[in-house]
């Protein structure tokens, strides 16, 4: 068979096998029906020509057996995920998927996974690798390679322009619904990826709060961020839930509750470095973020010893030039059961303030959190208090309340934890005054619209996955000097990640040239 001809194939059975995902999204916006059938016909088309393109220019007589036997596994998994949790594969998804760790990415087997991988992935591999290839001289094949470019391109330009006023239509309004395309998307996905990842000038890292410096002040300081995993804000007691998911804090008169806080992205890897960035969200810049300092930099240039203590993957960049202890380790963290608990770094924090015996500190405390999609493996068995749960990572597979009783559970097992950091705290009230603030790094979906987990692009994710909880404490000695009102008059204002280094900055009493007033918690300029 020629390589022209197992192109045509091969692009075919994806678009038939592969993109289940990429129907559902379509047909939720361009229903099944009369009028829609030419435009979701030739739409199949377009995308099946698309595809033919891409391989054309990647398959040929000498790549074509090695390289289409990845491009069908990689799919098989871009399509299990698309069809099971509703994401798309971009280029945040492909960072996230990189920084995964051996234990999160056994919570992601399943057996459907597997079947995915054999009928859409290793399968037709194997087809393609005992398949006898024509012997073709090359003019021929090039003539044929040209042809069948020329056909795609032809086919495209015919679809769009017979149906222009639904294409306009489809690329104005609903362009997001190419992101399910598989495998055209993903792998233009990498190509953004490696593009960002490869860079071939001399970067240097770009100093911010270079005039930084720590006010004096008559009692050393004490900072706790806690960066929460994967809550949502509709889900925390506090923010008025049904369930009371936050009893703990709930009995506390010190807590102020932000209840409309936006997080500046919906995954990880993107939402991390961002909160901690000095730019606000509007200004920021993800692939420049790796290049420029954070207020973590900024705090440890003005004096103040800085550690960032882990139980979830990494930091994603962000304590890169601060210490950083590895808590979903049992070598460091002493509550490690079938997984490391957060509760454990109750011990790290107890740690680094003991040994740290002048200066003002900031700790920074990464949750495992909500981690999903095995919500069932992340609170201890006495933090089970709503059940039934869903007991597996095939969210689909379960009634949507046996997710949520999972989900919340969770919740529960954090407000442990947090009120906990907090008892810590007090038993240092003596020698400092003292500061925690929570906030979560993304929100997640539970099944609403039949979407799961997180991580869609930002601009039509819902906001289950968007908005976020945030809560701050102080001790008593530095309530007495910060401006509690103007935290009070802001817990029900519409806020965002761009509030953290600055109000970070001014709990640490850091003067600097870079902070804004407005997006300082305690500032009455941001009231």
């Amino acid at each position: 068979m020629t390589t022209t001809r197992i192109i045509f194939l091969a692009s075919l059975f994806l678009m038939l096998a592969g993109n289940a995902g990429l129907y559902h999204a379509v047909t939720d916006v361009y229903p099944i029906n009369k009028s829609n059938l030419p435009f979701l016909i030739s739409l199949f088309v377009v995308f099946w020509a698309v595809n033919v393109l891409l391989l054309s220019l990647v398959c040929f007589r000498a790549t074509l057996k090695w390289l289409l036997p990845i491009i069908f596994v990689c799919s098989s998994q871009a399509a299990y995920f698309m069809d099971t949790y509703n994401v798309v594969i971009d280029d945040t998804m492909l960072e996230n998927a990189m920084a995964t760790d051996t234990a999160e990415t056994l919570d992601l087997l399943s057996l459907q996974q597997l079947l995915y991988f054999l009928f859409i992935g290793a399968l037709p591999s194997w087809l393609i690798y005992k398949l006898p290839l024509a012997d073709v001289s090359w003019r021929r094949a090039a003539l044929q390679r040209v042809g069948l470019l020329v056909g795609a391109i032809a086919v495209i330009a015919l679809c769009v322009v017979s149906l222009s006023s639904y294409y306009a239509s489809f690329l104005r309004e609903h362009k997001q619904l190419r992101f399910y395309a598989n495998p055209s998307y993903y792998i233009y996905s990498v190509g953004r990826l490696v593009k960002n990842k490869v860079d071939v000038t001399d970067r240097t890292l770009k100093p911010r709060g270079e005039d930084a410096t720590v006010v004096s002040h008559s009692k050393r300081r004490l900072m706790v961020v806690i960066v929460g995993e994967t809550l949502r804000s509709d889900h925390f007691g506090l923010n008025g839930y049904e369930r009371q998911t936050t009893p703990l804090l709930a009995t506390r008169d010190d807590i102020y509750s932000f209840k409309d806080v936006w997080a500046c992205g919906t995954s990880t890897a993107f939402a991390l470095p961002c909160m901690f960035a000095i730019e606000g969200m509007e200004e920021y810049d993800r692939e420049e973020a790796r290049y420029i300092e954070n207020v973590l930099d900024i705090a440890h240039r003005a004096g103040v010893k800085v550690v960032w203590i882990d139980n979830n993957s990494d930091s994603k960049g962000v304590a890169d030039r601060v210490d950083f202890i590895d808590y979903k380790n049992p070598t460091n963290n002493p509550w490690c059961e079938d997984e490391c608990r957060d509760e454990g770094m109750w011990q790290g924090l107890r740690d680094v303030v003991d040994q740290t015996t002048r200066g003002d500190v900031l700790v920074v405390l990464h949750q495992m959190g909500n981690h999903g999609p095995a919500y069932y493996r992340r609170y201890p068995e006495r933090f089970g208090v709503y059940s039934p749960v869903c007991e597996t990572n095939q969210l689909e597979q379960c009634p949507r309340e046996n997710i949520v009783n999972a989900y919340d559970n969770i919740v529960h097992y954090t407000d442990y934890f947090i009120d906990g950091v907090i008892n810590v705290l007090d038993e240092y009230s003596a020698q400092f005054d003292s500061a925690l603030l929570y906030v979560s790094d993304h929100g997640e979906s539970l099944g609403e619209n039949n979407l799961y987990l997180h991580g869609l692009p930002y601009a039509f994710a819902p906001d289950e996955q968007k908005k976020v909880p945030m809560l701050m404490w102080l001790n008593e000695g530095l309530t007495q000097r910060v401006n509690t009102q103007a935290l009070q008059q802001r817990m029900d204002a519409r806020l965002s990640h761009d509030v953290i280094s600055h109000t970070l900055m001014s709990l640490l009493a850091i003067e600097t040239s870079v902070y804004r007033a407005e997006w300082d918690l305690m500032s009455a300029q941001g009231e």
